[in-house]
């Protein structure tokens, strides 16, 4: 095993350099590396402001006075506003469902920005679409199409647990009345090992179908408020976790998608619990980029992610940072840029993968031309047509399907269009 990850590690780090030079690389080999990071841009930004610029890999965000410094992030990859869900799954979500079937390796993938930023869409879909599904839906599609593509697909068994943490409190979602959770550390407190949630349902999931009911009842327990920017405001954090166990080796990997909440201008118990939280999650990402002790148990938050989040933790995990700029969301914006790039910075040093970082491309020159929201670069030019560019959708489709990120996810998945027979979940066919 240790041989096999220092494999992956050097497939990683060799992929960042040959992508620094405009080659594409597939590699189906090996599992993805341990810590990703990517961007998706709501359609409904503010893309003429010069303040805000961006390309495939990196975002920018001038600073509003010459006092302040401006904001510059780099990314596995930013999908920009016309990127397709397919896409965004084909290359965050699906080689780590093969990694969790075929080498038992766990994942985590952590969406995170402002409230209305898109999070919820890139994550579980849109309403209008059946391809506008998001993560989790096809996720689960492709994860039952790879098990029964084994010979031994039978000798597998999933399961599913969804739970919220809530106003400082771990919600079990699959339950009828919202039933508490506690929370039981872990009995090595200086290790990577996950707290027990005592008395949290894990329900199983014997077919595609299945883990679609699983996600639905669980959402329709969640905790939203009203606001007028956003009729359905997550008012908790949400983990969906798919559970993938083979049965006669023992090996089991698990599959997490957690919908971090946002806080918002009106404050309420539930803001101010989440305010806490992610405060103690920046706590956390601090001490790691410093190489300092982490004080995870002081938040539910960062004890649920605490198994990812510590050095000695063997999970991969997938940051997805959402961002809907506007000049009124501008320091909103700024601030989830730096969001990730302390989660980035953290995570790699935690997880030994520094030199990865630095074999990236660097960040474009901040005194490039400015076209419509979009970074020119000559490294750029060269390297071929964005493979998110071929065949978008309009920009007024993407931003009307983008404004239905609040809705609940059993209306964004109930009512699926007719597809072609090689793009139909199996049970279609």
């Amino acid at each position: 095993p240790a041989q096999a990850q220092h494999a992956s590690l050097a497939c990683g780090r060799l992929k960042h350099l040959l992508r620094g030079r405009g080659i594409l690389v597939c590699c189906t080999m090996s599992c993805p590396p341990r810590v990703r990071s990517y961007c998706v841009i709501h359609p409904d930004s503010e893309f003429k402001d010069i303040k805000f610029r961006h390309d495939s890999t990196h975002v920018e965000l001038d600073a509003r006075s010459s006092q302040a410094l401006e904001e510059g992030v780099t990314f596995d990859k930013v999908f920009l506003a016309k990127s397709m869900q397919d896409v965004i799954f084909q290359e965050v979500s699906k080689a780590s469902v093969y990694a969790a079937v075929n080498h038992g390796r766990s994942c985590v993938f952590v969406a995170v920005g402002a409230s209305g930023a898109g999070k919820t869409f890139s994550v579980t879909g849109g309403a209008k679409r059946f391809a506008d599904r998001g993560l989790i839906p096809r996720s689960i599609s492709v994860l039952f199409e790879a098990l029964a593509a084994r010979p031994d697909g039978d000798k597998f068994e999933v399961s599913i647990s969804f739970y919220e943490v809530y106003k400082g409190s771990v919600i079990d979602l699959l339950s009828d009345r919202r039933r508490k959770v506690t929370v039981q550390p872990a009995d090595d407190a200086s290790g990577p090992q996950r707290p027990a949630l005592v008395g949290l349902l894990r329900q199983a999931a014997a077919s595609e179908s299945d883990a679609y009911h699983l996600l639905f009842k669980g959402d329709s327990n969640r905790h939203f408020e009203r606001f007028p920017h956003n009729p359905e405001t997550s008012r908790g954090h949400v983990f969906y976790v798919v559970h993938v166990l083979h049965v006669p080796s023992g090996r089991q990997s698990t599959l997490s998608f957690v919908d971090i909440a946002a806080v918002i201008s009106f404050m309420t118990p539930a803001t101010s619990a989440i305010e806490r939280s992610l405060d103690a999650l920046r706590d956390v990402l601090t001490a790691l980029r410093e190489g300092q002790e982490p004080a995870f148990d002081e938040s539910p938050l960062t004890q649920l992610l605490r198994p990812v989040l510590h050095p000695a933790g063997s999970e991969s995990i997938v940051l997805l940072t959402a961002l809907r700029y506007c000049e009124q969301a501008h320091d909103e914006t700024k601030e989830w840029l730096g969001f990730a790039r302390l989660f980035q910075d953290a995570l790699r040093r935690a997880k030994g993968e520094v030199a990865d970082a630095e074999a990236r491309p660097p960040p474009p020159s901040t005194t490039m031309p400015h076209t419509n929201g979009a970074l020119t670069a000559p490294s750029l030019a060269t390297a071929g047509p964005s493979p998110i560019a071929a065949g978008p959708p309009g920009k007024a489709d993407m931003a009307e399907a983008g404004r239905e990120a609040p809705r609940r996810v059993s209306e964004r998945l109930s009512q699926p269009a007719p597809l072609p027979a090689e793009a139909a979940p199996a049970e279609a066919r």
